[in-house]
């Protein structure tokens, strides 16, 4: 899950096992210190079968930028039962960043370091050095390309998934195999199917 702080953090929930006319409220809490050293836990009204859970804007506004465990549990008077655990990314207020705060992800970050440091191994002719016996080895250009490629995948991946979150096609294109295979012999082959990649 990914949330922005400063949005206000509002979603509902049906669990028919755990309906608040049952007495069933939930109970979330996210743990690795996203508001410093106090604990954060927020929990769920009614609404009607629906849990309904709303935490204000000026609330998350405090939390702070990085990876969390956020845990969900379904609890009566006398029962406590886990729903949810899953990891929560909160990404900074861009409302109220410093113009130099990082927004962009790790892997844009990689990619645009990796396309620098191919283009000033593209001025060296040298692969190797030796300047009064010491010996300056540059990277391997491969090695850099092969980086590259790997985190302009994952960067593909990451934009995917913002389409996704964004209501827009992922953009990624499924190519589906399929195999015919003729229902008698063929040229010879007796008893043996004959089949065909497309």
């Amino acid at each position: 899950m990914i949330f922005a702080a400063g949005d206000t953090l509002l979603f509902q929930r049906h669990l028919r096992d755990y309906q608040p006319s049952d007495g069933w409220s939930l109970l979330y809490q996210i743990r690795g210190g996203v508001t410093g050293d106090a604990a954060c836990q927020f929990t769920s009204t009614a609404l009607g079968e629906l849990h309904e859970i709303s935490v204000a804007n000026t609330v998350t506004a405090g939390w702070l930028t990085g990876a969390y465990v956020l845990v969900g549990y379904a609890v009566s008077s006398t029962e406590r039962h886990q729903i949810y655990y899953g990891e929560l990314r909160i990404q900074p207020n861009l409302g109220t960043a410093k113009n130099d705060a990082v927004v962009t992800t790790h892997y844009q970050r990689m990619v645009t370091i990796l396309e620098q440091q191919l283009e000033q191994l593209a001025q060296n002719i040298l692969v190797e050095t030796n300047i009064e016996r010491t010996q300056i080895l540059r990277v391997d250009r491969e090695k850099l390309e092969r980086q590259l490629a790997v985190n302009k995948e994952l960067r593909a991946n990451e934009i995917a998934c913002e389409n996704v979150r964004n209501g827009r096609p992922s953009g990624n294109v499924i190519q589906g195999v399929g195999q015919i295979v003729p229902s008698g012999p063929l040229w010879g082959y007796p008893g043996r199917p004959y089949a065909i990649n497309p």
